[in-house]
């Protein structure tokens, strides 16, 4: 479990509480500031690594500023800003009213309290809400405003922009931080600069020029001798090294910056390189020291209140005792880490570590405790998809008001220029019986154009909701239909969403899609995306749906098919993932996928099955298929259930089921997963099982039959 490290990430994980009183200052910040402008500066640079200190700082320097004084505005958002990021609504709120009352006599605070409103809309949930507050904070934002405020306006917008994938504006963004850093001759403001540019670059697959300023930044650190800028630079070259394969290097760069956040008297920073060592040591298989390490780091996260660290922490522990296969402790501690993580609404975090325990449990052996962590990811999953979707049509519904706001504001000024019309026309018509008649005309031709701008805007109206409604069924990177598309068509059919369902169901996962984000980034994990749809499309007949059901898994729905036509429709998905390697950039990636099918009515007893229980079925026959190797499909052949009450049960037990013979389920083999060359991969999964049953946990590569290639039933 990976606690962030590029520069932005960094000055949240420092902001968010606690303070060491030994601690010494940077060199910079030593020296008495010469006046108020100054001393914000100052406390700009003790709040990256003191951030308690600064604020009880800004406190006493806040009661000595005039209430007029412009450097006030500065201070109350600098206060806010910190705030913010540690989640204090109601010290928030009290810093919002001090910048709204300063709105009629100082320029800068309506720019300052929309900084603070989008720096607590990132901390509650990066998203584009955040993103629309800060642009609409920069807009405000006069053109001889000081430097410093805009540098905070820019940063956070670009790590917005980061955090939602869009790297493309995000550079933009960081070439003008740099400018502004170079302007200013901070040298920790210039070291912060290149950082956030190098893991922007990363992000957007750009290794080398990212490589290049990432050495700057460093280089002018240490010629500096100013170790919060070391530790910083070094957190984000471990992603470098990492992405290079450079072992050694990213070791070297992580004890170097946990060294040199000691050496700053950051705690938060030293926290954050314990946590981000305890993950190497993890992934390279060291489990006693990423043990160690952690349960050291996870003190010195709860003295300084830091619920992220604690997570972090927390989760290694569980990761590190599972690998070392003790599990009931392993458990507990990442039960516990995800209990912090849902006390503060992290469902992203929460899904993206029930996958990675699921991964290490899978790797220990331990398959029924695995199935169960990806269910809980899948749930979570979902349920980050329904918020994600709910939020973009909030967004584009919000935005849709406000254009139909703007247009009653215009309508309402025409009707009060319409007004003044006529009162002008009743004080013509007594003087002048020839210009009253004009007028009137003039007037109904008024009317006229307003009536019939009216009935255009409505009909603009009208259109605007079906783009809406279409936008919202429709997965914006794919193209395929969403889940709301298909829950519609449910509710929209006979009988509702309680009806019996009748056709066939492939649910379609495509296999360690987290492994490809980390290696190539969020920009190639699209990639992959968009051709595993476009390949999938291609083997669909017109009147097959498939949806994107969330994530990397797509839901395919045809009409019901014979046994022996469903298992070749499966086969055909399998190989059209992964018969050959999807491009990237100048290379490639082999990408397999694991898949669930069956169709309903069942054989033989021919049950009806409602909707929710169908996608259940399939969704744990391909649980079954992830558990035994992957780049399997596994189908319910037979379903020997009469009534609802044997159907819960084999639903909550299929494996069980299987075995007792209560279900014949069909086994078949993808393609042997092609390298990046496109050559055939050695290192192809095991056959999932053999004719006798299931295999035991940890067993599934030693297991192997011939005859499961072909798909014969079990």
């Amino acid at each position: 479990m990976l606690l962030g490290a590029c520069s932005s990430l960094n000055a949240q994980a420092a902001a968010r509480a606690g303070t060491d009183p030994a601690a010494t200052a940077s060199t910079s910040a030593s020296a008495r500031p010469a006046g108020p402008a100054d001393a914000l500066d100052a406390r700009e640079e003790t709040a990256r690594s003191r951030p308690t200190e600064a604020m009880a700082q800004l406190g006493a320097l806040l009661q000595t500023l005039p209430p007029d004084a412009p450097q006030r505005t500065r201070a109350l958002a600098l206060r806010g800003v910190l705030q913010a990021r540690r989640d204090n609504a109601d010290d928030v709120e009290a810093s919002l009213q001090a910048l709204d009352a300063l709105k009629p006599t100082q320029p800068l605070a309506a720019a300052a309290a929309g900084l603070v409103r989008a720096t607590q809309a990132r901390t509650a949930g990066p998203g584009r809400r955040a993103d629309r507050l800060a642009q609409d904070a920069l807009a405000l934002l006069p053109a001889d405003a000081p430097d410093p405020l805009r540098w905070s306006l820019l940063v956070l917008q670009a790590d917005i922009k980061d955090d939602i994938g869009d790297h493309a504006a995000a550079l933009r963004l960081r070439h003008q931080i740099l400018a502004l850093a170079e302007r200013s001759g901070s040298l920790w403001r210039r070291c912060d600069a290149r950082g956030a540019l190098a893991y922007t670059l990363l992000q957007a697959g750009q290794a080398e020029p990212g490589r290049a300023f990432v050495d700057e930044a460093l280089a002018m650190a240490r010629a500096a001798g100013n170790h919060l800028a070391i530790s910083r630079a070094l957190n984000v070259q471990i992603f470098f090294l990492a992405e290079s394969g450079d072992q050694a290097g990213e070791l070297a760069a992580l004890e170097g910056a946990i060294f040199h956040a000691r050496q700053a008297g950051s705690r938060e920073d030293a926290v954050l390189g314990l946590a981000n060592l305890a993950d190497h040591y993890l992934k390279r298989g060291d489990f006693d020291t990423a043990l160690k390490l952690s349960r050291e780091a996870l003190p010195l996260a709860r003295a300084l209140g830091d619920r992220a660290s604690e997570s972090v922490a927390l989760g290694n522990i569980g990761l590190a005792l599972i690998s070392k296969r003790q599990l009931d402790e392993g458990l507990r501690h990442t039960r516990a880490s995800m209990a912090l993580e849902e006390r503060a609404g992290a469902l992203v975090t929460m899904a993206s570590f029930e996958l990675e325990t699921g991964s290490y449990l899978e790797r220990a052996g331990y398959l029924r405790e695995a199935v169960a962590a990806y269910q809980r990811q899948r749930k979570l999953a979902d349920e980050v998809s329904r918020r994600d979707q709910q939020q973009a049509v909030l967004e584009l519904q919000e935005a849709h008001e406000h254009e139909g706001r703007q247009r009653e504001l215009d309508l309402l000024e025409r009707d009060r220029d319409l007004q003044q019309a006529r009162l002008l026309n009743q004080t013509l018509t007594r003087r002048f019986w020839a210009a009253s008649a004009l007028a009137a005309l003039l007037l109904v031709g008024v009317v006229g154009l307003l009536l019939h701008r009216l009935r255009r805007h409505n009909t603009e109206l009208k259109e605007g909701n079906a783009v809406l409604r279409t936008l919202s069924e429709h997965d914006a990177l794919t193209g395929l239909a969403n889940r709301h598309y298909w829950q519609r068509l449910q509710q929209a059919a006979p009988g509702g969403a309680t009806a019996p369902f009748e056709g066939a169901l492939l649910l379609i996962d495509i296999d360690h899609f987290k492994r490809i984000n980390d290696r190539h980034g969020h920009a190639a994990g699209d990639t992959v995306l968009v051709e595993v749809a476009r390949r999938l499309r291609a083997v669909l007949r017109a009147p097959d749906l498939i949806v994107r059901w969330g994530g990397e898994e797509f839901l395919v729905v045809t009409p019901a098919l014979p046994q022996d036509q469903l298992e070749q429709l499966a086969q055909r998905l399998l190989g059209a993932v992964g018969d050959r390697p999807v491009a990237l950039g100048a290379g490639a990636e082999a990408v397999t996928a694991s898949l669930g099918f069956a169709s309903f009515p069942t054989t033989p007893t021919g049950l009806a099955v409602r909707w929710e229980r169908a996608l259940g079925l399939v969704d744990t026959a391909l649980y079954l298929a992830k558990a035994h190797g992957r780049n399997l499909a596994y189908g319910i052949r037979e379903l020997h259930a009469r009534d609802e009450v044997a159907l819960t049960e084999i639903s909550h037990g299929l494996e069980s089921a299987w075995r007792q013979g209560d279900v014949q389920l069909t086994a078949l083999r993808g393609p042997a997963a092609p390298s990046k060359t496109g050559a055939a991969n050695p290192a192809n999964p095991a056959d999932p099982a053999d004719p006798a049953g299931p295999p035991r946990p940890g067993n599934a590569s030693a297991r192997r039959s011939d005859a499961a290639v072909g798909g014969v039933t079990r």
